[in-house]
């Protein structure tokens, strides 16, 4: 399983970026929308909405959809000088 390794802190964490390297991931993985779907119980129609992000996922259907195209997500909160 390779890991996608996202460091973040409050200001920069985006699911948008998330999906993007997934939706890498699943297409370098010869997998389609529709098999994603399946995998993840979902239509394509919901998937491909994810990925023209007209739709954000919650954090839990990322994870479902990262570990269905062989991806682990690894959160490392990274802190900053910034005080809000």
């Amino acid at each position: 399983m390779e890991y996608l390794h996202y460091i973040c802190n409050k200001k920069d964490m985006n699911a948008e970026q998330i999906v993007e390297a997934y939706t890498k991931a699943r297409k370098r993985k010869g997998i389609s929308q529709t098999k994603l779907a399946d995998k993840i119980r979902t239509t394509q129609h919901v998937v491909s909405k994810y990925e023209i992000h007209d739709v954000q996922p919650s954090l839990s259907r990322m994870v479902d959809m990262l570990s269905a195209v062989g991806l682990q997500l690894e959160v490392t909160q990274q802190e900053t000088d910034d005080v809000d």
